[in-house]
């Protein structure tokens, strides 16, 4: 009895180990052949790949360690399969949202995107939800149910850079004096935050009596705030004599 405990004991382990080595091995592989396909790499492949390997390891001890027919396991996760699956209906419903956006390649790892009103860089998509870096700092889980389901903005790298300041010129005043005034503050203001190699810009609106409507528009480094940069926009534009309003 002790020889055949010790003998099971040692199969099982044989078993976790082999287990491991070939999990490990499989991960690696199936990234080298997602960068090859180029298809989008998130954890998510890497997890399902896992999964169905200790799922057949299970089904190997079960033979050798524990005598229990592989077939009557199946049969019985079947039946259970259905009662558990009722209780993890957001679960699952997260899981083929998650598969849904990885194959379709709505978004994939490195994308910026906008939704909900909040902007982030897509970090990973794992079996159950969405993890986004926000530029205003901090992390954003979304779960991938929500996400399929929810419009979202796909930003360039321009538009992920962008901010912008809106204000007013007093009627009357000078718009060739008003745009080198602006464009002289704003590019010494922004010069701690700029992106390699841009200017900032003036876009004129509507004109009306109380004045002329203008959009100031920045493209800052994606390890800048936004709000630090609308910030230091603000103050600069704040002490220009045509100014009428600023409007952050």
């Amino acid at each position: 009895m002790d020889q055949e405990l010790v003998r099971k004991s040692v199969m099982l382990a044989v078993m976790v180990l082999m287990t491991l080595i070939v999990q490990h091995v499989a991960s690696r592989a199936l990234r080298r052949v997602l960068d090859v396909g180029g298809v989008p790499q998130a954890t998510i492949f890497v997890n399902i790949v896992k999964a169905l390997i200790w799922f057949l390891a299970v089904l190997l001890v079960l033979q050798s360690v524990f005598d229990i027919a592989p077939t009557s396991f199946v049969t019985a996760l079947g039946v259970t399969s259905i009662i558990i699956s009722i209780g993890m209906q957001d679960t699952i419903s997260n899981l083929m949202g998650g598969l849904s956006l990885m194959m379709s390649k709505v978004i994939k790892v490195g994308d910026v995107i906008a939704v909900n009103g909040k902007v982030g860089t897509v970090q990973d998509i794992t079996w159950r939800s969405t993890v986004l870096s926000l530029r205003e700092g901090g992390t954003e889980i979304v779960p991938n149910s929500v996400l399929s389901k929810t419009a979202l903005t796909k930003l360039t790298e321009a538009a992920a850079q962008a901010v912008s300041v809106d204000f007013h010129v007093r009627a009357g005043c000078d718009t060739a004096e008003v745009e080198r005034d602006a464009l002289r503050v704003l590019a010494a203001a922004l010069e701690p935050y700029a992106a390699e190699g841009t200017e900032p810009l003036l876009r004129f609106g509507t004109i009306d009596a109380f004045g002329a409507h203008i959009t100031a528009v920045a493209f800052v480094r994606t390890d800048v705030f936004p709000a630090v940069a609308v910030d230091a926009m603000s103050r600069a534009l704040a002490s220009m004599p045509w100014l009428a309003s600023a409007i952050p």
